[in-house]
């Protein structure tokens, strides 16, 4: 009966002990999945970021070259905003530019020279292609200044 006690009792040690390990092992490996999924969202969400702040930028470059040929720009905030598409390694995305500010600002320089400001906001939203993560909204406000070339030239009667 001793004998049989000490069998039993070492029996279930050892499957206690191996039942512990199996759930260790468990947490571990349940562990590891999910902070590589963590990371993985994590890559996407930058990702998507990244590109939102990307088309932006193309939007801005877009906006400078619209004001440089003098096409049509939003003027106040109560104007529609432009709709314009900017293209990244062969995809369209859709960006917004809205005027930020009610007024446009007149800057003097301590030479005389005068500059107006503008200030944009350029708002692109791109969406999650899996579906798994919210869209990324990126909006970056940009102040563009306009100085009239006419202020550099020297006007007098001379000759």
């Amino acid at each position: 009966m001793n004998r049989t006690n000490r069998d039993g009792s070492a029996y279930v040690l050892v499957l206690s002990v191996g039942v512990m390990l199996g759930m260790a092992a468990l947490a571990t490996s349940t562990f590891s999945v999910s902070r590589s999924r963590r990371s993985e969202v994590s890559i996407q969400s930058t990702r998507l970021r990244r590109l939102a702040e990307g088309i932006t930028e193309g939007a801005a470059q877009q906006l400078l070259a619209r004001i440089q040929s003098g096409a049509s720009v939003p003027g106040s905030p109560d104007d529609d905003p432009l709709d314009i598409t900017v293209a990244i390694e062969g995809t369209g995305y859709a960006a917004s530019i809205l005027a930020a500010d009610v007024e446009i600002q007149t800057l003097t320089a301590a030479d005389g020279v005068q500059t107006s400001q503008q200030q944009y906001a350029i708002t692109a939203a791109v969406p999650d292609p899996t579906g798994d993560l919210p869209v990324q909204n990126v909006t970056v406000v940009y102040a563009v200044h306009r100085t009239p070339m006419f202020q550099f030239a020297v006007f007098y009667d001379g000759d």
